[in-house]
């Protein structure tokens, strides 16, 4: 058998690296989509466990009366004057209605959902539809409604020390060249907000 020339040798010794690189690049895409699969199981399993609590939470506050003097076995029955608190948040405009039994957190309709016409929305940077833009505003119109009905609860108080808003201290408002007040989108308007 005769000897290998210099040029085959350097040619198999080529095709080994190649093959070696190959197999490092498929062990190594392996485990990238194997973590890429564990990422979305895991995401998939905590949106579950947030829509869970928040569904129980949600519940919690549709039974509860929102007063105190409950007894130590059912403490969302009370009788008493309201837990309902409102809260004037640093914005300057929004309102927090929030419940020191259950902890149930309303934030007042954002001002810019009861325009009829197609905004941009604020999260993707695309323009909505009108069809969406009507399903926008009716629950805006919807959302009102519930507010009003907690914000009337909040001021049945018997002290008119707590039925009157809290303030958050400084707000800081923004206003346009106009001197009109720039609406700014707030925390909570990124998270899904139940009707009470």
């Amino acid at each position: 058998m005769a000897e290998k020339t210099m040029q085959e040798q350097l040619e198999e010794i080529q095709l080994k690296t190649a093959q070696m690189n190959m197999k490092i690049a498929e062990r190594a895409l392996q485990t990238f989509e194997a973590q890429e699969r564990s990422k979305s199981v895991q995401n998939a399993q905590r949106q579950s466990e947030l829509a869970s609590k928040m569904r129980g939470r949600w519940q919690v506050a549709k039974n509860c009366s929102h007063r105190q003097g409950a007894s130590p076995k059912n403490i969302y029955k009370g009788k008493g004057d309201t837990t309902l608190k409102k809260v004037k948040m640093m914005d300057g405009f929004t309102l927090l209605i929030h419940c020191g039994i259950c902890r149930l957190a309303v934030f007042s309709p954002h001002p810019y959902d009861q325009n009829l016409e197609p905004q941009r929305d604020f999260r993707t940077g695309k323009m909505e539809t009108e069809a969406q833009a009507k399903v926008r505003v009716r629950k805006w119109h919807r959302d009102t409604e519930a507010f009003k009905v907690l914000l009337e609860k909040s001021e049945e108080s018997k002290s008119d020390e707590y039925s009157s808003t809290m303030d958050c201290g400084n707000t800081f408002e923004v206003k346009d060249g106009k001197g009109m007040p720039v609406y700014r989108r707030r925390p909570s308007d990124f998270y899904p907000q139940p009707t009470a």
